[in-house]
């Protein structure tokens, strides 16, 4: 399938990383917030997001992106 985003290349659906990595530069800050947003919206919920957050990382990168998590967590509710 040609893409424009890819300037014609075909996206790599089998590798989400490849996906992003296509797309992620081209979109600009209020893109990237929908790209995320959406995400949450078409989620099954809280332990279908866990489990995908979780992948295939080790236990030490999990610990480092719940570190992560958590940060943003708190700079979201620290705005509301």
């Amino acid at each position: 399938m040609k893409d424009a985003v890819t300037g014609g290349a075909s996206l790599p659906w089998h590798d989400g990383a490849a996906v992003m990595d296509a797309v992620y530069w081209k979109l600009t800050a209020p893109q990237r917030s929908d790209f995320i947003l959406r995400y949450f919206q078409v989620s099954t919920g809280v332990e279908a997001v866990i489990e995908d957050m979780r992948g295939t990382l080790t236990s030490e990168a999990r610990i480092q992106l719940a570190a992560i998590l958590q940060q943003v967590s708190n700079g979201l509710l620290k705005d509301g």
